[in-house]
């Protein structure tokens, strides 16, 4: 998949993540982020083309190091708002298991198990980069987000006001 698909996959999970007590920016900042890491290695493509196709979904892909990247893609929202650490890395997981969820039935081979093998992964069911999923990842999450701020602004003042949602933490 691209790397479009990638982050509005991952703003689906922030959105459906997304709670009251918790600011709204960084749960969304998580997803996004933590969905769309895996593929930082793309950097290596106008670098150097064939190092680029060597190491692209080799150790970013794994499901073994998803763990240790999903602490990394939890750690921009911890920082921001110094607490529920482990609620943004469980968004981070989730974001992260998604993305190689969607790259799994792609073209284009993942090593799942390195460093413990190398072996590739790869359903080839779809082509590398597919619009229809991109156009209904899209509409899901502006969909749920829409409901959420729906949602939000129609809530009664007391137990479950909308001010506990704050974009940015009080000082």
């Amino acid at each position: 998949m691209d790397l479009v698909t990638h982050a509005m996959a991952g703003l689906l999970v922030g959105s459906i993540a997304a709670k009251r007590k918790v600011p709204l920016y960084p749960v969304l900042l998580t997803g996004t982020l933590a969905a769309a890491m895996l593929d930082f290695d793309a950097i290596l493509y106008p670098i150097d083309i064939g190092l680029y196709f060597k190491y692209h979904r080799l150790f970013t892909h794994s499901l073994l190091l998803a763990p240790f990247y999903a602490g990394l893609g939890a750690l921009p929202a911890w920082l921001w708002v110094r607490t529920r650490y482990l609620y943004f890395y469980l968004i981070a997981l989730i974001s992260i298991l998604l993305h190689l969820g969607l790259d799994l039935p792609c073209d284009y081979q993942l090593c799942l198990l390195f460093p413990l093998n190398r072996k590739d992964f790869a359903l080839h069911l779809i082509p590398y980069s597919s619009i229809p999923a991109l156009l209904v990842i899209t509409a899901l999450a502006i969909t749920i987000l829409l409901i959420r701020f729906r949602n939000l602004g129609s809530a009664k003042p007391g137990k479950s006001s909308p001010k506990m949602n704050r974009p940015f933490p009080k000082p």
